[in-house]
């Protein structure tokens, strides 16, 4: 049992980590704009944004990719708590967003240090642990591409990553792993039911927070049992008990939904013939590593570390090392590398310094010493480096403001087409509906990834056609603006294959540079008078002529449609006999429909988007609304039954033992 004067050390060091975390990276919390552009943190802090202003769980989100559902906006644990800042100190939510992740980003060493204490008892190692972890990255001797993309200045890889690249929910996650790993070595010692309660919540809090921590947290779940941890089956009834409990969001739908996606967005991985070596190549290295620890009696915590830290390096190693892809974004998981490396680093230190035998005190006391050495460059720039280094600007400066706001100031009807890094950052600061967005994996329909993919490349695009198809594609969607950019522009993606094609799209309304420009598309209305045989048979530009001949008859009338809130929508006008209407929405089980207050049911078209098959009249009026499907309400319900019965077990065991504890 440590001394309460240890207790105290600990504390106090914690703090002076998290204070040193603060002082170095400040500049995360300016409202400021970051000099990195291909960044896609405000594509994040647009869902927040959305979550503060509409937080039903049941709603619908019509600002990005034509709709969908916000439950499969993103996992909601960050949204929801940046929302509450919001809530209760009135700022702007993606500045709450913004103090939100970076506030998790400068804990990490601290759940780190504290975690390596939990496991080892070694104060000071942990201390050291953690200052390390707050001012070094092995990861730029390691591997040349990270060493190569630094950057304008030095940062720690998982400072850069979230300033560079925007990645805070996988950032702020990592500071969870360390607690998530507590709980669970905690829960596994005891037999009570809080305890697996605890579990089960620490684990349920990697899928709620990000999938690239839920999928790192099973490796390493995996990892903790092949380390001779024992309590599979405790293991298995914190696993099941945790999806209970957050199963009013981690519904089926949405699970398979995302993990069916998730290998499209991972730039197309799927799992092929040359794979396998790569799975029993590390199975076989795993399965040596662990006979070679129990064959010399290694202490648990460094044989769990250090098989960790192998698992991530054959998974984020065998990419930047061999361009290898073992799981889907393996590169990713270098955070979860750098994470093991420094806990196995340390774990051999403190078998090494508590070891009998001078010879190993020595060969401690040198690599520590020569890990100092290394790090002494690093070390150097991390407590040299000033806050006026970072290149902050003002966010009037930026062309992606100037852009958005001018787009807000026309109150279109329509959606908009934004390329490059401005899809990430328009719904952060603007309520616009867009084409694009910025977490395609709960994705049911996925047409307008699809379509804001071809237009930019021109993919399958016949020569000379590609302005055509592109124009057909845009309404079909309902574009009403396009932003482009040429290849001088300051945008970072410059993503458009042709800009020059959008000429014959439409007008030039608005160009604030000679390279950026936005024209104003053919648009009539996101709802259209359609006969059913000129709906299209599939998503394919062959089959979309006559489709867009109907949306752009100037014969037809033009219905008028109206938001009355992100889940109802109210079209009206005349309907002709003959006629469905089209309305560029995506299709969910969950709308519903009625004309002139009577039920109609929308259907899906071959687009994914909704065709009402309404009834003839000289003026109607159409209120689509958005309800929760069955399968929603019926887990939420599962998940507050299995909150109240947890609740009440804890009560009961507790209320139980005070009673055999109390003597007769």
């Amino acid at each position: 049992m440590a001394s309460p004067r240890k207790h105290l050390t600990l504390a106090l060091g914690l703090i002076l980590i998290a204070a040193l975390n603060l002082y170095l990276y400040g500049p995360l919390f300016s409202p400021e704009e970051r000099p990195y552009r291909g960044s896609i943190a405000q594509g994040y802090a647009g869902i927040t944004r959305f979550i503060a202003e509409h937080p039903n769980p049941w709603g619908w989100n019509p600002q990005q990719y034509a709709g969908l559902p916000t439950q499969f906006t993103y996992p909601p644990l960050l949204p929801y708590a940046a929302s509450t800042i919001h809530w209760l100190t009135g700022v702007d939510p993606f500045p709450s967003y913004r103090f939100l992740i970076s506030s998790l980003a400068c804990l990490g060493p601290v759940t780190l240090a504290f975690a390596f204490w939990y496991f080892t008892g070694s104060t000071w190692l942990s201390l050291l642990l953690g200052a390390a972890y707050s001012l070094c990255s092995p990861l730029y001797g390691l591997f040349s591409q990270i060493d190569s993309d630094r950057g304008l200045y030095y940062l720690p890889w998982r400072i850069l990553v979230l300033m560079k690249y925007g990645e805070g929910p996988h950032v702020g996650g990592m500071t969870f792993l360390p607690l998530i790993l507590v709980a669970l070595r905690w829960g596994l010692a005891r037999r009570d039911f809080f305890s697996l309660l605890v579990m089960a919540a620490a684990l349920a809090l990697a899928p709620l927070t990000n999938w690239l921590l839920a999928f790192g947290l099973t490796i390493t779940v995996l990892v903790l049992l092949l380390s001779g941890q024992p309590g599979f089956f405790r293991l298995l009834q914190a696993a099941f008990l945790g999806w209970a409990l957050s199963a009013f969001w981690l519904t089926p739908s949405y699970v398979t939904t995302t993990l069916f996606n998730w290998p499209k967005d991972a730039y197309g991985y799927r799992v092929e013939q040359n794979h396998w070596p790569l799975y029993l190549g590390l199975l076989a290295t795993l399965g040596i590593a662990a006979w070679l620890f129990r064959r010399y009696h290694a202490p648990w915590f460094l044989r769990f570390s250090s098989l960790a830290m192998l698992t991530f390096l054959w998974i984020a190693g065998g990419f930047y090392l061999y361009n290898f892809d073992t799981i889907p974004e393996s590169r990713r998981y270098v955070l979860e590398f750098e994470f093991f490396l420094f806990l196995s680093l340390f774990a051999w230190l403190k078998v090494a310094l508590d070891s009998r035998e001078g010879v190993d005190r020595f060969a401690a006391s040198l690599a520590l010493f020569f890990l100092l050495l290394q790090s002494s460059a690093q070390l150097s720039l991390s407590l040299a480096r000033k806050w006026s280094d970072w290149g902050l600007r003002g966010t009037a400066q930026t062309l992606e403001f100037n852009l958005a706001r001018w787009l807000e100031s026309q109150q279109p009807r329509g959606r908009v087409f934004v390329s490059g890094g401005l899809r990430f950052r328009l719904n952060a600061r603007t309520r616009l509906h867009q084409i694009g967005g910025t977490f395609e994996s709960g994705l049911r329909n996925r047409l307008a990834p699809q379509y804001f993919y071809q237009v930019r490349t021109d993919a399958d695009s016949a020569p000379g056609q590609e302005a055509l198809d592109a124009l057909r594609q845009l309404t079909a969607i309902g574009a009403e603006y396009a932003v482009v950019h040429d290849a001088k522009s300051e945008e970072f993606y410059r993503d458009i294959k042709s800009p020059a094609k959008f000429q014959a799209l439409g007008p030039i309304v608005y160009a604030p540079t000679p390279h950026d420009r936005i024209h104003r598309l053919p648009f009539r209305s996101l709802a259209h008078l359609v006969k059913p045989e000129e709906f299209p048979r599939d998503i394919y530009k062959n089959t979309l002529p006559p489709f867009h001949a109907a949306l752009t008859d100037p014969a037809r009338p033009t219905l008028q449609v109206l938001e009355l809130h992100p889940g109802h929508w109210r079209i009206s006008g005349p309907i002709p006999a003959g006629y469905h209407i089209a309305f560029s929405m995506n299709w969910d089980p969950g709308w519903r429909a009625s004309q002139d207050g009577q039920p109609l049911t929308p259907h899906s078209n071959a687009l994914g988007l909704i065709t009402l098959p309404a009834r003839p009249s000289s003026h109607s009026t159409i209120d689509l609304v958005f309800t929760p499907a069955i399968e929603q309400v019926a887990f939420a319900a599962l998940s507050a039954l299995a909150w109240v019965a947890s609740i009440s077990l804890c009560i009961r065991s507790r209320s139980w033992q005070a009673s055999t504890s109390t003597p007769s």
